[in-house]
């Protein structure tokens, strides 16, 4: 096996575990400025089951990927839903304020050469002639101009789902990560942090309210 591949550990985001895992190739190995033919977006809102279809991929042995989102990688230059004060409090609900909205869908606030000089360092694949970068962060539903210019051959994966559905996985999520421990600070529960969504609308607000009887009717939350 040479220093160029490995044989990784678990997806920190896979909770099922699995057996042997074959070797994959790092992409700190590899000029992937010059390998990559093709940067695919996945374009996608919070719970569309995204994740899935992030991990779907990366069984692919055409595709480079990063063993979580985007945003998560080490490097990322740009605003983090946890991290960065101008959108303290938006997590699972980062397009509920014009003033998050703001701060996540200006293409100034992201230095998108160091990231994407981030993303092939830290890329892994079952081939090293892989020809497919393969990425989804659901914030970047809001820079898909700046993504289409910054990166060569881009190509998008638009993800759509029921909305009662995406407001009940939103409940969910949180109540596990409160029961882990997990949840950032002031943080409260799914059922709070909805209706609190829209507070300057109350058209979408109302509206936000019906679908939220749906989602959490026999959930718990």
């Amino acid at each position: 096996m040479t220093p160029a591949a490995v044989r990784p550990a678990a997806d920190p985001e896979d909770r099922a575990g699995g057996g042997p895992r074959e070797p994959v190739f790092l992409g700190a190995f590899h000029d992937l400025e010059r390998v990559v033919a093709t940067h695919l977006f996945v374009i996608c809102p919070n719970q569309s089951g995204s994740t899935f279809l992030r991990k779907a991929l990366a069984t692919s042995r055409r595709t480079w990927n990063l063993l979580l989102e985007g945003r998560k990688a080490l490097g990322y230059a740009g605003p983090r839903s946890v991290n960065d004060p101008g959108i303290a409090g938006s997590i699972r609900i980062w397009a509920a304020r014009k003033r998050w909205l703001d701060v996540l869908g200006d293409p100034a606030g992201y230095d998108w050469p160091r990231r994407r000089k981030a993303w092939h360092f830290q890329a892994r694949a079952r081939d090293p002639a892989a020809s497919v970068f393969a990425e989804k962060t659901p914030q970047h539903l809001l820079v898909v101009d700046a993504l289409a210019r910054h990166f060569r051959n881009a190509g998008f994966l638009f993800m759509v789902r029921n909305p009662c559905a995406v407001c009940e996985g939103i409940c969910r999520t949180l109540r596990r990560l409160r029961a882990l421990g997990r949840a950032p600070a002031g943080v409260g529960s799914g059922r709070q942090r909805l209706s609190g969504l829209h507070e300057d609308d109350p058209q979408r607000a109302g509206r936000l309210q019906e679908l939220q009887g749906v989602a959490v009717a026999g959930v718990g939350v």
